[in-house]
């Protein structure tokens, strides 16, 4: 793969709390444009390995490489910082704040960590909303969502950051076949647009066109 690029480097990692190990010693590579995928189980720890992903578990240790730069190393936080600037996270569930509404909880990212002026952000969650048919849920409250919803909203959020790595949590979870099918064309779309990479757990989904495909085994990731 010396011809492409890459953008996400895991090395190592572990993953261990009191009395219990998640992972150990998983390595990973994610280039440019990568559809990864992992099968995963029940209480298997894939929700905390994609945290990980973005320093966001205490417990987590070795190397996790984004664009570079170590992110768990300590001390690291401006680049940890910068990491989520432009790492994704598509949440299993739950994930907006419910005193915003949904326009707010999708500008969050773009308000907060870059300089776009409004009509520039406006515009640019208006056209990932056309794309998932979440238009008309833009004036509604966190609260007035259903966990369909609720989950296209959170990767409206992370799509709108224009990411270089996107990672999804079990997309599918109450979604039917045809929802889930269209969701899955629209993020080939902007993949192809953008060119990041991408993680997706799944519980049973097969996704023929992956660039990899693992399971979850004995603390790690196994291919297929």
């Amino acid at each position: 793969m010396a011809n492409k690029e890459l953008i996400l480097a895991i090395r190592n990692l572990e993953i261990t709390f009191p009395g219990r190990t998640l992972f150990k010693d998983v390595h990973l590579d994610v280039f440019k444009n990568d559809f990864i995928v992992i099968t995963t189980g029940v209480m298997d720890g894939a929700t905390t390995f994609m945290k990980s992903l973005l320093g966001l578990v205490e417990h987590a240790q070795g190397e996790i490489i984004f664009d570079g730069d170590d992110i768990l190393r300590s001390g690291n936080h401006k680049k940890r910082l910068n990491a989520r600037k432009k790492i994704g996270l598509v949440y299993e569930a739950h994930g907006l704040i419910s005193i915003m509404n949904v326009y707010q909880n999708i500008a969050l990212p773009l308000s907060y960590h870059t300089n776009l002026k409004e009509r520039q952000i406006k515009e640019r969650i208006n056209k990932v909303a056309k794309d998932l048919q979440i238009s008309d849920l833009l004036s509604l409250e966190p609260n007035e969502l259903n966990d369909t919803q609720t989950r296209i909203v959170n990767l409206a959020r992370a799509l709108v950051i224009e990411p270089r790595v996107l990672l999804i949590d079990e997309l599918e979870g109450g979604m039917s076949d045809q929802i889930v099918d269209y969701m899955i064309d629209v993020i080939q779309n902007y993949q192809r647009q953008l060119n990041f990479g991408l993680i997706m757990t799944t519980l049973d989904r097969t996704i023929d066109f992956a660039t990899l495909h693992y399971k979850i085994k004995d603390n790690n990731l196994v291919e297929v």
